[in-house]
């Protein structure tokens, strides 16, 4: 596999939506913008290099009525 060049566009969205979105869905929007493909593996690689670390596990559900 080539290296890919990441542009600072390119970084600076990872940085700005990694805590709310999934490198699955950060790598379909990036496919979509930039025409080239990029995978959950390539965005979770460059969000550990920018040292932006996720929670691990499945986030908790939000129970209304627990009493």
């Amino acid at each position: 596999m080539k290296y890919k060049k990441w542009s600072d566009t390119e970084l600076s969205y990872i940085k700005h939506h990694s805590a709310d979105i999934p490198d699955k869905y950060i790598a379909q929007q990036m496919t979509e913008m930039g025409g080239t493909t990029i995978t959950a593996d390539m965005v979770r690689r460059q969000r550990r290099n920018l040292k932006i670390i996720k929670s691990k596990g499945r986030p908790p559900k939000y129970k209304a009525n627990e009493q």
